[in-house]
């Protein structure tokens, strides 16, 4: 349609892609050489780092061979002094110090009066401040030794020898050099790095913004008896200076290339803008998206935006069945929810028949309680009046056997009847302010016959710091003393049972009573005090347990919890059983 426009367009793009050609070549000339220049200044400096790094570890090394030669030659002068005796101990440190470095000191111990003698620094007979093993290394075999031992809470690089006079050892020299802070500081003073000693689990570092992760490795001129580990980072900043003298060189490829990426991208965009727009402009016209690929189908475009646009509307129609697919799948899932709400409400009413049938039977037995138990007390009663009448022994002995029986089987009852209570939830307590002594004497008095029946010792004993009344329900403290000492004699064959009380402390502060029944019978093994407290369901380790018992257990956890208490045992074969619980003792 405009030939003269499109000839013209063509040879801006064949004059534009020489140009760019040409600033291609030129940079890539220009970064090659730069490449070689940084090369040769990296190979440089990278030789440059070695010589500093050899130079840095020559001066920490030659350090601790000064310290160490320096120890050799005062053991040298220390031992002649020594031989000279013109000297005391105190003079000798002196002397010795008089040479020494400010990083390191020089001890002297004497054999005469077992003290260690320090320079400017307190002598104290049997105080060695860590160094009792090498002068006792020193006195059973005298020599030199270097190795690293703890002194004044930290670690140091000890060098000892014995002083020799006569045969005998009268004395220990000990060079000492602390693996501190302070040395840190100095290696980096004097080697111009940054250091790190580790030693044991203390860590020293001379900066504390140096990552040691790559630091180079100093090795001790010693082999030592503690995993000892020195680093160091060149502090020069050799590659930052490699950086900044490589820094210039690929600048000119970076400006050659971008010019010639800024004319491509010019004309390109020209040539791609109008066909892009008219891609916009059917996209806005189409309704959905089948006219959309329709529209697409009829632009006339370039190779690229061709395939691009073929993509496009193989997409779209793919897309579209898609659709349909996921269309039918949603009904058939929505005929799926309703089959599947209508199987949820049946399980739902299911589950809530099966949930209300055991309350529906513990609301039956609680509420069953007077119709059970009353009868029940009304023997008891009847019993107890019996036996005020004069009977001969063999019928009055009948009658205690079933006064016992009669009362046993009523604790039985109110321990099922509360179980149900507890259970569906209907178990309420009566607090009330009760004489906490009388409660224990009427128990003992109550139970004293069965104590007697098994020739045991039935005792009762209360704290002083125990107040004379306490707010809770009398009933329920009763029934559980009633459970645990009726377990105690049934389990006791011989000895005695104790009833405990005693005012503790909680964790959170507060004023609890605590309650133990205490037996001297076989003991209950570890393995089967777990689970005496919990569901009837849960099995025991403990063969000798019955159906009462536990229930008693488990009765009595609840009302202790209710109460604003806990529940325990200690327990030792042989040599029996201590069960306690806890309540609160205000409002």
């Amino acid at each position: 349609m405009f030939p003269e426009k499109e000839t013209a367009m063509t040879l801006k793009i064949k004059l534009t892609l020489i140009a760019l050609g040409i600033a291609i070549i030129t940079s890539a000339i220009t970064w090659l050489n730069g490449q070689n220049t940084a090369a040769a200044i990296k190979n440089t400096h990278e030789s440059i780092k070695i010589d500093e790094s050899n130079q840095i570890q020559n001066q920490a090394r030659s350090f601790f061979n000064q310290f160490l030669s320096a120890s050799r030659a005062i053991d040298q002068q220390a031992n002649f002094i020594a031989q000279l005796g013109e000297f005391g101990n105190k003079d000798l440190v002196g002397l010795l110090n008089a040479t020494s470095s400010k990083l390191y000191e020089f001890a002297v111990y004497s054999a005469d009066d077992s003290t260690l003698y320090r320079f400017n620094k307190p002598s104290q007979a049997n105080k060695y401040y860590g160094l009792e093993n090498t002068i006792l290394n020193q006195i059973k075999s005298p020599s030199l030794r270097t190795a690293i031992h703890n002194y004044q809470g930290e670690h140091a690089l000890i060098q000892s020898s014995g002083i020799v006079k006569e045969e005998l050892v009268s004395g220990v020299i000990l060079s000492i050099l602390p693996l501190n802070q302070t040395l840190v500081d100095y290696l980096a003073q004097l080697t111009g790095a940054d250091f790190k000693l580790s030693i044991g689990n203390k860590s020293y570092v001379s900066n504390s913004g140096i990552d040691f992760s790559k630091g180079e490795v100093i090795e001790l001129p010693i082999k030592t008896n503690v995993n000892v580990s020195i680093l160091f980072v060149n502090s020069l900043k050799t590659d930052k200076l490699i950086e900044e003298d490589t820094s210039y060189i690929g600048t000119y490829a970076i400006i050659g290339m971008m010019v010639g990426l800024i004319l491509l991208v010019f004309f390109i965009s020209q040539s791609y803008t109008n066909q892009v727009q008219s891609m916009a402009k059917a996209s806005e016209d189409a309704e959905n998206a089948l006219q959309l690929a329709a529209a697409l189908k009829n632009l006339t475009l370039n190779t690229e935006l061709n395939n691009l646009v073929q993509n496009i509307t193989g997409l779209i129609t793919e897309q579209n069945n898609q659709n349909r697919q996921l269309q039918n799948k949603a009904k058939q899932l929505e005929h799926s929810l309703k089959d599947l709400k209508s199987e949820k409400k049946a399980l739902l009413d299911e589950r809530d028949s099966a949930v209300k049938a055991p309350k529906t039977k513990s609301e039956f037995l609680s509420r069953m309680g007077d119709e059970i138990t009353t009868p029940m007390k009304t023997l008891s009663n009847m019993l107890h009046l019996l036996s005020e009448y004069k009977l001969d022994d063999e019928p009055k002995e009948l009658l205690n056997i079933s006064r016992r029986s009669a009362n046993t089987l009523i604790n039985n009852l109110n321990n099922i009847l509360d179980f149900s209570k507890l259970d569906a939830g209907l178990l309420k307590l009566y607090k009330d302010n009760f004489e906490v002594k009388k409660l224990l004497e009427d128990i003992v008095k109550e139970y004293s016959p069965h104590a007697d029946a098994k020739t045991l010792i039935l005792t009762s004993k209360i704290s002083h710091n125990v107040p004379d009344t306490i707010y809770n329900d009398p009933k329920r403290v009763k029934q559980i003393l009633k459970n645990l000492l009726g377990n105690a004699i049934r389990f006791t064959k011989d000895g005695e049972v104790c009833l405990l009380c005693d005012l503790v402390t909680e964790e959170e502060g507060q004023e609890h009573l605590r309650f133990a029944v205490k037996d001297s019978g076989v003991g209950i093994p570890e393995e089967a005090q777990k689970g005496l407290f919990d569901s009837l369901e849960q099995r025991t380790k403990l063969t000798n347990s019955s159906f009462a018992g536990r229930l008693r257990l488990i009765v009595s956890k609840k009302l202790s919890e209710l109460m604003g208490g806990t529940i325990g045992v200690v327990s030792e074969q042989q040599k029996g059983s201590e069960f306690w619980f806890t309540i609160q003792t205000k409002k």
